[in-house]
């Protein structure tokens, strides 16, 4: 990390910076081409490994892809806020992010998905709300295990 009086290392600091955050940008690479997909996430932060897990449908690219290759990157940043200055160089933004490297899994366990799942509704929604049967098995869900990843913030 070039800045590293921005690097986040404390992990409630990079609680905070994910919890502030909706969206999560998924990169694939699909036959040496890039593909980055915007997904709501939940995550697991625990000894120092982070997990995400997402929610998608039962076929499409994203899941085409992870079949063929299960390597991902990941960005996930909170709102930006401008902080303004009398010159040009005076301007910057407060921002928070996470940005990593993983290996994505499809779950197959109804177990596991409904953990998972469960773990994505709280991030939103705070609570466990019911999860009937019909919606457990009409949908995929992955998991990515981050093998390396940093924090930085600023402001």
């Amino acid at each position: 990390m070039r800045r590293r009086e921005r690097e986040v290392t404390d992990p409630a600091t990079i609680r905070a910076i994910l919890e502030e955050c909706d969206v999560c940008h998924l990169g694939l690479v699909d036959d040496g081409r890039a593909y980055v997909v915007p997904l709501n996430f939940g995550y697991s932060l625990e000894d120092g490994e982070l997990t995400l897990y997402f929610h998608c449908a039962k076929q499409g690219r994203k899941l085409d892809i992870l079949r063929k290759n299960p390597q991902v990157s990941f960005a996930i940043d909170r709102p930006y806020r401008l902080i303004t200055g009398p010159n040009a160089c005076d301007y910057t933004m407060t921002f928070g992010s996470v940005l990593g490297e993983g290996t994505a899994r499809i779950v197959e366990d109804p177990a596991e998905k409904r953990a998972m799942l469960f773990c994505l509704m709280r991030k939103f929604t705070r609570e466990e709300l019911p999860l009937p049967e019909k919606n457990l098995t009409g949908v995929t869900v992955i998991e990515v295990k981050a093998f390396s990843f940093t924090a930085k913030k600023n402001g």
